[in-house]
């Protein structure tokens, strides 16, 4: 049976809610998901967890990583600014934050390393992302904050254990914006596309 990780932040900075925390919190521990591609089905465990909005919980998903593995790993976070959901293809390896984080950490115009921009090699371009019931775009920036942070980490652990597991991030607009329900069902696509490959008719 694939497992899967999901991942949320609680509330931080002027946010007393964020709706990461909710969604991950109720969503299945155990889901049906069809191949969007092709034939085939399978149930999915999906492990969730709540990252704190810190360094410690930036590095979470990469610490494990150095003693298990998922068949997938989908990161979401609040983007307040939004309004729609954003599939973030890249993590830049730059810190800028406008806030302190929980911690009461500021970093300003830092570095995570010095091996430059990750992206994703997810090939979410290939998806047809434009057919999707749920209104979503693809996205280059995924801020300078704890949510790029918590990317870069991961995908840059990924890289050092040569896994091939596909990772993303998903930012999410405030509940004004987007409903837990469509939320939840964007989460059930996104991982549907990122535990199937995409199928070349010939």
């Amino acid at each position: 049976m694939p497992r899967v990780l999901l991942t949320g932040f609680g509330p931080f900075g002027n946010h007393d809610v964020n709706p990461t925390e909710g969604i991950v919190e109720s969503f299945p521990s155990l889901i049906p998901i069809k191949n969007p591609f092709g034939k085939g089905s399978s149930e999915v465990s999906v492990e969730k967890r709540i990252l704190t909005v810190d360094e410690m919980g930036s590095q979470w998903v990469a610490n494990e990583l150095d003693s298990r593995e998922w068949d997938a790993i989908l990161h979401l976070g609040l983007c307040g600014e939004c309004t729609r959901p954003r599939i973030e293809v890249r993590a830049q390896d730059k810190l800028d934050m406008r806030i302190p984080d929980n911690s009461g950490r500021q970093v300003n115009d830092g570095r995570l390393s010095e091996s430059g921009n990750l992206q994703t090699p997810v090939p979410v371009k290939k998806w047809g992302i434009e057919d999707w019931e749920i209104d979503v775009e693809i996205s280059n920036d995924a801020g300078l904050f704890i949510c790029n942070e918590t990317y870069f980490r991961t995908l840059e652990a990924l890289n050092t254990h040569q896994f091939a597991i596909p990772c993303l991030f998903l930012h999410l607009p405030s509940s004004d914006h987007f409903s837990k329900q469509d939320a939840s069902k964007l989460v059930r696509q996104m991982l549907a596309h990122m535990l199937y490959k995409p199928s070349i008719q010939v």
